[in-house]
């Protein structure tokens, strides 16, 4: 059985319909009724699944309605013919509570753009390396310089700092070039 963690603010928006690129059957289990649009829902495998790990999860679940925590979880399983089965399990989300999703793509793209990095196996080519940008159309701007940055230099790694210390855009659409 294979596990996917997906921690996200998204529980007020509706259910994603799951399709196949490779033309693999998927499934998903919808557990989840709300009471009302003011009651939050958590089903047990969540609960016991946070309790598993108290040196992870104690301050979350203390501080739950504090904190505004939603957690969506999605099981993600295979039969022997290879078709996906997605069950989702649900901690604290409540629809009524509408999280703007537009920074959580911001954390994958820094990721992918180290994964990236590491891929290319060019010789001293790092998350250090000075990134200049250049346009292809007119909705880019070009960049020599990052005043932002220590030296003045434009990396991989001071825009990933960016991402995750301000949510800067610019840093993000550097990035999501770099990726293509």
């Amino acid at each position: 059985m294979s596990i996917t963690f997906l921690l996200s603010g998204l529980a007020g928006c509706d259910p994603v319909k799951h399709q196949s690129a490779t033309g693999l059957k998927k499934t998903t289990t919808r557990k989840m009724e709300f009471q009302s649009a003011d009651s939050n829902q958590t089903d047990p495998f969540m609960i016991n699944l946070l309790k598993e790990y108290p040196q992870f999860f104690d301050s979350v679940i203390k501080n739950k309605e504090n904190l505004r925590i939603q957690i969506i979880y999605t099981q993600i399983d295979r039969n022997k013919k290879g078709d996906v089965k997605l069950t989702d399990h649900y901690y604290n989300v409540n629809p009524g509570n509408y999280f703007y999703p537009a920074s959580t793509v911001k954390f994958p793209i820094a990721v992918l753009a180290l994964q990236k990095l590491n891929e290319l196996k060019i010789a001293g080519l790092d998350r250090n390396t000075t990134m200049i940008t250049e346009t292809d159309y007119s909705g880019q701007t070009s960049v020599n310089n990052d005043p932002g940055s220590g030296d003045g230099r434009p990396t991989i790694a001071h825009y990933i700092k960016k991402i995750l210390l301000v949510s800067d855009n610019d840093a993000f659409n550097r990035l999501y070039e770099f990726l293509g």
